[in-house]
């Protein structure tokens, strides 16, 4: 069963995320988990793992230090490769 399920699991590892509310770092990926950390909003992090709820996700702070931990997957959306349609659209 597991060679089954890590495919699905390992989606999105390595692809980048930005926080779009003020969400809470935590120390596992689990309710009433320590929390390690606060994102503001709009702040880029990067995905190492993937569970079920929660993201494990590595970021710098704003005193620059590279720290990680789990943030649910409801407070992040994908990066896309294109920021916005109009980047892409040529100039008239």
């Amino acid at each position: 069963m597991g060679i089954f399920l890590q495919p699905y699991l390992q989606e999105n590892v390595g692809l980048p995320v930005m926080t779009y509310v003020v969400s809470n770092v935590k120390e596992l990926p689990q309710k009433g988990a320590k929390i390690v950390a606060q994102l503001k909003e709009n702040v880029e992090a990067t995905i190492i793992e993937n569970t079920n709820y929660y993201y494990k996700i590595t970021f710098t702070d704003e005193n620059g230090i590279q720290r990680e931990g789990y943030v649910a997957k409801r407070n992040l959306k994908l990066i896309e490769e294109s920021e916005t349609e109009e980047d892409s659209l040529p100039e008239k």
